[in-house]
């Protein structure tokens, strides 16, 4: 697991510092198989953050309610990640969603929710 420091907490800098708490907020890779990766955020702002990730990855597990969908996918696409799990999705997200899961090209978009299962 590698450990990449995103921006999210820093944009909130004053929110941070009253509660308490740190401005680090990393986002991980785990090595799923040798030359494999996982990419997992939380909140971020942005996708900056992964620009220099060489390392081939299978999954993008991405929230999609600081950083758009669109963005996702085309960070996905650019770093030739071939599936994206949506988490943290917003309700104005729920009636677009068939338009992305059905989409022909990769990368194959699915949206998480509590209790669904998926296979990498």
């Amino acid at each position: 697991m590698t450990a990449i420091l995103n921006g999210h907490l820093f944009q909130n800098k004053i929110f941070a510092e009253k509660a308490g708490v740190g401005t680090d907020a990393c986002s991980f890779a785990f090595r799923e198989k040798p030359g494999k990766f996982v990419i997992y955020t939380s909140d971020i702002d942005s996708l900056n953050h992964l620009s220099g990730w060489k390392q081939q990855t299978q999954l993008l597990i991405s929230e999609c309610t600081h950083v758009d969908i669109e963005t996702v996918i085309r960070f996905a696409e650019e770093k030739a990640i071939p599936q994206i799990l949506l988490t943290h999705i917003p309700p104005q997200i729920e009636s677009v969603k068939d338009t992305y899961q059905d989409r022909s090209d990769p990368p194959s978009v699915k949206f998480a929710s509590d209790g669904k299962w998926f296979e990498v």
